[in-house]
């Protein structure tokens, strides 16, 4: 009788140990299935961490949709995209809708859209720029003061292929680079505009937009040396590879400016 009720013991020991293996492979299964406990929220710190300031602290921006004076059509509707974007995500300000009371008002226009021929041969066109302008002011919504002004100049260079169409994609796909390096150059300036403290008091005066006016005039003033240094250089180099070229098919060489004439 005693070794049956051991045997018994025995046997339901077995079956306890079994259970909880299979409740462990059970448990380890579900996981490798991808069941798994997140904890969600910021966790603890240690020592405690400052409350995020709130986001209604930043001055209600309304971004209007921007005005195009160029040919490219729906340019305007993308840039404003964009700038929209950015500036919700890094411009110092809080993006509101319309039908919202904002504090300021974003006014942008596509001023320009320039398309050189960066490299070229005597059959065609191998590399373009577009090169995109963009004016922006901000004005308080309640005095209608310009408070602040800037202009903004991207470019991007694409291929040309002897695809018509394609060529249209990858024009287009340069001009949306443009607008993006447009509108992230626009929030970078205005947030360093409202970090300076310029955006608090006079910053709509006389003063100030003499300032703003003469800094707009030497960032383009700069822009336009570099970009016409570069254009120079490439120009140049692709006259001698046409030239090359020509002299290696046997056809006329192309005539040399009057000023190369004067160089030794």
């Amino acid at each position: 009788m005693h070794n049956s009720t051991c045997n018994v013991q025995k046997g339901r020991t077995r079956a306890s140990h079994h259970f909880a293996f299979f409740i462990c492979a059970f448990c380890t299964v579900l996981a490798g299935c991808g069941y798994q406990f997140r904890v969600e929220g910021a966790g603890p710190t240690i020592g405690g961490a400052p409350a995020p300031a709130a986001h209604t602290t930043a001055p209600r921006m309304l971004i209007q949709n921007f005005k195009n004076s160029t040919t490219e059509p729906n340019l305007e509707v993308k840039y404003t995209a964009y700038t929209r974007r950015e500036f919700s995500a890094g411009g110092g300000v809080h993006v509101v809708a319309d039908s919202e009371a904002p504090d300021l008002v974003l006014i942008g226009q596509v001023t320009s859209v320039v398309i050189p021929t960066l490299a070229f041969t005597l059959q065609g066109t191998l590399e373009s720029r577009v090169t995109v302008r963009v004016d922006a002011s901000v004005e308080d919504a309640r005095t209608k003061k310009v408070v602040w002004r800037q202009g903004a100049t991207a470019s991007s260079e694409f291929f040309v292929t002897n695809d018509l169409q394609f060529n249209r994609i990858l024009q287009l796909r340069a001009l949306e680079q443009a607008g993006r390096l447009i509108a992230e150059d626009l929030a970078t300036r205005f947030l360093s505009f409202l970090e300076s403290g310029a955006g608090a008091g006079q910053a709509g005066g006389p003063e100030a937009g003499d300032v703003l006016a003469r800094g707009e005039a030497a960032d383009g003033h700069v822009y336009g040396e570099v970009q016409r240094a570069i254009t120079d250089e490439r120009a140049e180099r692709t006259i001698q590879a046409a030239r090359r070229e020509a002299g290696d098919q046997g056809l006329r060489p192309l005539p040399r400016p009057e000023g190369d004439r004067a160089r030794p």
